[in-house]
Formats: structure tokens, sequence, C-alpha cells
């Protein structure tokens, strides 16, 4: 590992950013889908550890990710690119099993010629960064991430339709343990990022020797805030002037439960006629067909706008022409990006709450669409709490959960790492 001698540090927004005069480290992030369009956290950590001035890259398949393919064997480019600064390489995938696992030959090989200080190994369960763990002799620091809190949310149990398809999961379920078993064993740091990963990776895994850390999620806050113009375009474009706006944005998929939204949707239009919703993301394409099929029978097709997928640069506009974010079923990374956006969110009680109920957000029973609903109404009745919670939601993200400061916690780990391995 390179030394830190005589490191000298300066503080931006309390993070810590190497000069000229300290030695950044090299950082690898491993992971098995990489599509930073989409936005997720090891894109935005990797760029703001890069702003933070160390040297930073992706390594990861050639394979997109699999709920936004449009079927098995599509491909990204293979070889190394550059992204803002940001090097990427993708090795070709030999295929995919059990839905979200991908195996590529050449993650040593390629870790040789990367020569890290440290390697981040994001959801060792998609098994492509194994080889950088099973390595006897590693010239690197190991951190590994932890995201899972429960399987019986995986995309995996909805394709049980028999004994032989119980079969089959039961048997993902124990390969899954077992090989995450031995991954995350041999981790130096491990980072889970809410404290129901902590207790699933001793749960479930069994894991309980090497040191734990809760980071929280994160959202751009360079990429998401509130925009008066976006939000006068997107009206514009939508015809939503004078309308009250309700928004989701997500990966549209069953367990989201789009179609109980529709109904609380449905029931409360009647009352409201300026009521709109928007529906922001994409999905299987027959869950599209029912959703709007059910729009339709409960005639409100003309008052929910779906927009099909949004680009992350752009999803800002929409939660700033939106008056209330609403999510029944699940939390997640949105909601902060929205939240970031100054827009006031009713959200499930459910593993993100101990964030929510710092503010910006009003908490009812995870899936109870009475619950649902009451909430609807009691802030859609109170215009002067909508722009309270906005607000405070986005001082929230701002000062505590932005990826910039996530990203800043992150390197502290990662030094005490090489740290400990001299």
């Amino acid at each position: 590992m390179r030394a830190l001698a005589e490191e000298k540090c300066k503080k931006v927004e309390g993070i810590s950013v190497i000069t000229a005069r300290g030695s950044p480290l090299r950082i690898v992030h491993i992971v098995g889908y990489f599509m930073p369009e989409v936005g997720y956290e090891e894109y935005f950590l990797a760029k703001e550890q890069l702003k933070l001035g160390h040297n930073v890259a992706v390594l990861t398949s050639d394979r997109p990710l699999p709920h936004l393919s449009s079927g098995r064997g599509e491909r990204l480019k293979v070889g190394r690119e550059v992204l803002g600064g940001l090097e990427v390489v993708r090795l070709k995938a030999l295929g995919e099993f059990f839905y979200d696992m991908v195996l590529a030959p050449g993650v040593r090989s390629a870790l040789e010629e990367l020569s890290p200080d440290v390697v981040h190994l994001h959801e060792p369960k998609h098994l492509f960064g194994f080889p950088a763990a099973l390595k006897r002799r590693r010239n690197y620091g190991l951190v590994m991430d932890i995201h899972d809190f429960d399987y019986p949310d995986h995309p995996i149990h909805r394709e049980i339709r028999g004994p032989v398809d119980a079969v089959v999961v039961g048997e993902y379920v124990t390969f899954r343990r077992l090989v995450g078993r031995a991954v995350f064993k041999r981790a130096d740091h491990i980072v889970a990022v809410i404290p129901a990963c902590r207790n699933f990776l001793e749960d479930f895994y069994k894991v309980r020797g090497p040191p734990v850390t809760v980071t929280g999620l994160g959202a751009d806050t360079e990429m998401f805030h509130y925009t008066e113009k976006g939000r006068r375009r997107i009206r514009e474009m939508y015809s939503l002037e004078g309308k009250e706006v309700l928004i989701f944005s997500g990966v549209i998929t069953r367990r989201k439960r789009l179609e109980d939204v529709l109904e609380v949707f449905s029931s409360l239009a009647k009352e409201n006629p300026n009521l709109r919703l928007m529906v922001v993301g994409d999905g299987p394409e027959d869950y599209f067909r029912m959703l709007k099929s059910k729009a339709e029978a409960l005639r409100i097709s003309e008052r929910v706008i779906f927009t099909g997928f949004i680009p992350k640069e752009r999803l800002k506009e929409y939660f700033s022409a939106a008056d209330i974010g609403v999510w029944l079923s699940n939390n997640s990374i949105n909601q902060l990006e929205a939240m970031a956006c100054r827009l006031p969110v009713v959200v499930p009680e459910l593993q993100l709450s101990f964030i929510f109920k710092q503010g910006g957000a009003l908490l009812f029973p995870p899936g109870e669409k009475d619950a649902f609903k009451k909430a609807l109404v009691e802030i859609l009745a109170d215009e002067e709490r909508r722009e309270a919670l906005g607000r405070e939601g986005e001082k929230l993200v701002r000062e505590r959960y932005s990826y910039s400061h996530i990203a800043g916690r992150l390197v502290e780990i990662y030094q005490s790492v090489v740290e400990k391995r001299r």
C-alpha cells in the first residue's frame, strides 16, 4: 500500500479532503451490475470519493441490471472507459443465474493491474467480486457492504408457481447463505446501510467477526435539489397548472403495490377533481399493462401519468413539480432524493424510519391502505404543514444524508483498514 506519510487534510463540510502534499488512496469499487444512468450508490460514492482527491475505479460486468434489461444475454460494452474522471472496467460475463448473480473471469487479473490500496465490494451476493475476497495473498484492504435485510421480498420469490419452483427458491436461499458467509467473513470491515442489515448479517449469514459500521443511505444533493424552473417545465409539459400532484418514483414492481396506490388515489380523486398522480419509473411490461388496465377500470386513467423511465439527472424536475411524494409499501433512496428536492413524503414505517422520524415525512403503518389514505387526507388539507415538512426534509438530507458526507465516512473506514494491514 502506498504510504500516507505526512498526510495533510483540510475540512470541507466536515469531510477530509486529501491535499497535494498527501497521498490519495487507490480505491476500486467492485459491483456485479453498474449503470450510472440509473444512479445507485456505487456510482455516487465513487464520484464523491473522486472529488475528495482519491484515485477511483469501478470494476464490473458487461451485463445491465436484470430488472432493466430486455432479456438474458443483453450486453454492455466490454473494456475501459472514463466517465467524468471515473475509470470503469467492464469484464465479459460468462452468464447469469438466480436472477441477480453474474460470473465473469478476469477479476483477479484486473485487480493486479488496477493495484488498489482498498477494494470496496458492493453486495457480495452478486458473486461477481467473489475472487477478490478469496485471493489468499491480497495486498489491499477489503471493505464490503450489505443492503439485504429480508429475503421474502427478493424478486425470485415471485417466480414460485408450484413445488418445483419452491425447491429451486429454497436452493437459492441456501446457496446464497453459504456463499455470503464465505465472503463476508473475509472482510476487513463491513458497512451496513441500515441497522436491519447489520442484524441480518448476524442472523442470516451468521457472521460476527469483522467490525460493522452503519453508514445510512444517501442522496446526491448536487443532483437533487428544488428547481422552480423545472417545476414550471414539468407542470406545463403534463398540463398540471393549478393541480395538486402526488408522485411515486422507483422501479415499478409488484411489491411496491401500486395497484393499491391507484385504488387509494381513485377514492381521493372523487373528492378532489384537481388531484393528479405521477408514476415515474420502469419495470416489467406485464405489471405496467395491469396498472394501466386498473387505472382504466377505476376511471382515473386521465388523472394518472405513467412517465416511464426518467434519467436520474432529470428526476429533480419531477420531484420539484410534485406536491407530495407517496410510497405505500417500501422505503428507498428515492424518498431521500425526493426530500432533497424539498418534497414532503408519505412513507411506511419500515427500515428507513430511523431517518424519516428525524423530519420531512409523514409515517404510517406499512402496507395499511386505510392508514395511507388517512395520512394523505391529512397532508392534502394542510398546505402550511406540507411546506414545513418539505423544508425540514431538505435540510435533513443535506446535512446528514448526502453522498458527499457518506463518501467521506467511508474513506475514513478505508484508511483505518489500510493502516491496520501495514
